[in-house]
């Protein structure tokens, strides 16, 4: 979920496997759960959004994505996302979330 919406990586979006795809639907499936009601956040809505995000139209233009990545993601999305709001929820919501190394083993 974090690849497909970083706006970083939004030139790969289009080689994209469909494995990577199939995985992003399954955690956005979930999204509807922790999503507010005043988001009417659907599965279609959201497909819609990530079709113009992928393809560059509608409130996505190349220019907003060119300053859109030199910042974080979920800033990005914070500032940007308005006008897509079931793709601003999920994106926000992936790519908020901490990570570290730290716990992974090592061979």
């Amino acid at each position: 979920t974090g690849f497909c919406t970083d706006p970083k990586y939004c030139g790969f979006i289009d080689r994209l496997p469909g494995q990577v795809w199939d995985e992003f639907i399954r955690c956005a499936r979930r999204m509807p759960k922790a999503a507010p009601a005043s988001e009417c956040f659907t599965i279609e809505q959201l497909t819609s959004e990530f079709s113009d995000y992928q393809n560059l139209t509608g409130v996505f233009n190349a220019p907003m994505l060119e300053a859109a990545s030199s910042m974080p993601g979920h800033i990005c999305w914070q500032q940007w996302g308005r006008g897509s709001p079931a793709l601003r929820f999920c994106a926000m919501r992936a790519l908020a979330q901490t990570t570290a190394s730290s716990c992974s083993k090592q061979a």
